[in-house]
């Protein structure tokens, strides 16, 4: 049968359902008519090839397919993504995430192309892991520095070798859990021993020897509690330039030990017990601080300073439980101990108990000073003298020059100061000092009336012009003059009353007379 539609109407050509390639498609174009292969059609309109889905199946389509007809799906944002039409016209899609710049940031920049998440990293001690969804962060052990050795029990210290343990120099032990051991210790220098805390860690010697043996080495203690309860807790010689420190322990000792020629010793809040002995000094020593205490002692001196020296020694702000007979200060008499030019105080300690403070050491030493501690007098620079019933006249060569009053002089007291009976008080204490005067005079010319009498006071034989008090005496009608000043004083400057007669050569007899120096 024939295929030709020549001569037919268009309605009655034979159907089809697809253009063969090599057929031809007409067209007018102004009133003409023309042809074209069906591939030709397909390139000049673009509508080569097919559209088609493609990658992978379980993806979300773009194309949506439904019969005859494509939809192009639009693009939506969703959580933490953001869509955009770009400058070109085109689709662009980029994360929607923000960032709290506060502290360190996760992301070294959002902004780039690839922005980069910083990792975390564990730093000593911290340990840092990944488990189910989760980053744990947790300590891994005590920070350590490069010399710290932690000790959990006695194997952590180097092995004793019969029955000494000898720790290394330039270390720190640090304790972290209860000890007991009959071995001694030898320290090394700077040898540190310390714990988290002395309410928690102790380190405990059990046998009768000394615990802690140091040669010629500088050492500390510190944030531990020591228990030494059969034994003594330190023995320690130096060279002289060597420094110990004791800080934040509770110590429980029979006897504290021996220490001899130290550059320097530093005590501050620490909680004693004492059985049977204190410290005991000797030697040729620097300076020993001692700052807030808290101790009990049973028997023995707490600081024996024996004939040692010191450059200085302070004890500050303690609580003291003397008990028995046992006495908190002892030492050579008369300023022995403490180096000339140097000061040892004792300052705001508080003594309970029946045994003695101070023992050979007195308040009247020119080199201690006690202030604001009960049961202890304070210190006080002063001195007290008198003339009574004085029969010797002064004599008076040339009118208004004075003179030192005669007669003889009568010592009541005097701490920190010398006096002879000729009324010379000489102060020798190591400090200056400013000392108020205070004189009192009952006198009258031997002879005339009217005479203009002043009395002064006199430093190192001269007079003090400014101090003057001036009364008007007659013979037989003793007048009382009273002089008030206040001076400075230095080792060996001394201090006597002074009397001059205004009106002429008359001489003077003072009948009675008080001088202080306080």
């Amino acid at each position: 049968m024939s295929n030709q539609s020549k001569g037919r109407k268009i309605s009655k050509f034979t159907a089809q359902t697809t253009i063969p390639s090599n057929a031809y498609i007409t067209y007018i174009e102004s009133s003409t008519n023309y042809r074209i292969i069906m591939s030709d059609f397909l390139a000049s309109i673009g509508a080569t090839g097919t559209i088609v889905q493609d990658g992978a199946v379980t993806g979300t389509p773009v194309l949506d397919t439904a019969g005859s007809v494509n939809n192009i799906r639009n693009i939506e944002d969703g959580s933490g993504i953001k869509s955009s039409v770009s400058a070109e016209n085109g689709v662009t899609l980029e994360h929607n995430f923000t960032e709290d710049t506060g502290g360190v940031e996760l992301v070294v920049d959002l902004t780039t192309a690839s922005p980069k998440f910083r990792s975390l990293v564990a730093g000593t001690g911290i340990n840092v892991a990944a488990a189910d969804g989760e980053i744990q962060i947790a300590l891994s052990a005590i920070p350590a520095s490069t010399k710290t050795i932690i000790i959990n029990d006695i194997n952590d210290f180097p092995a004793a070798v019969s029955g000494v343990i000898t720790l290394a120099g330039d270390t720190e032990y640090a304790i972290r859990n209860d000890i007991s051991t009959s071995n001694r210790f030898v320290l090394g220098d700077k040898t540190v021993l310390s714990g988290s805390d002395n309410l928690v860690v102790s380190l405990s010697y059990t046998g009768a020897g000394v615990m802690f043996t140091s040669a010629s080495k500088s050492w500390t203690m510190t944030d531990i509690s020591i228990n030494c309860s059969s034994g003594t807790l330190l023995a320690f010689t130096g060279t002289g330039a060597e420094i110990l420190q004791l800080k934040d322990t509770v110590i429980s000792v029979d006897t504290l030990g021996a220490i001899s020629d130290f550059a320097g010793i530093h005590f501050e809040d620490n909680q004693i017990a004492v059985i049977t002995d204190g410290l005991s000094f000797s030697g040729t020593n620097g300076v020993i601080l001692v700052d807030s205490a808290l101790v009990t002692i049973t028997a023995g001196t707490l600081f024996d300073l024996g004939v040692a020296t010191f450059a200085g020694f302070s004890v500050t702000t303690g609580f003291y439980t003397l008990n028995g007979t046992s006495v908190f200060l002892d030492g050579a008499a008369a300023s022995a101990n403490i180096n000339v030019g140097n000061l040892a105080t004792v300052h705001n300690c508080r003594f309970f108990g029946t045994g003695t403070p101070l023992q050979t050491i007195t308040t009247g030493d020119i080199r201690w000073f006690f202030t604001l501690n009960d049961e202890i007098p304070e210190t006080h620079q002063d001195c007290l003298m008198s003339q009574i019933t004085n029969a010797t006249a002064t004599t008076i060569s040339v009118a208004t020059t004075p003179v030192k009053l005669a007669g003889s002089w009568n010592l009541e007291e005097a701490f920190f100061f010398t006096t002879d009976a000729t009324g010379t008080m000489t102060y020798v204490g190591d400090k200056d000092i400013e000392i108020d005067v205070s004189m009192s005079f009952s006198a009258a010319p031997v002879s005339g009336t009217n005479k203009s009498i002043n009395f002064y006071v006199a430093k190192n034989g001269s007079h003090v012009v400014n101090s003057r008090a001036y009364n008007n005496l007659s013979a037989g009608d003793v007048g009382r003059t009273t002089l008030i000043w206040r001076i400075s004083l230095s080792k060996n400057d001394y201090v006597e009353a002074f009397v001059a007669n205004d009106t002429d050569t008359i001489d003077v007899l003072v009948e009675d007379a008080v001088m202080r120096l306080s």
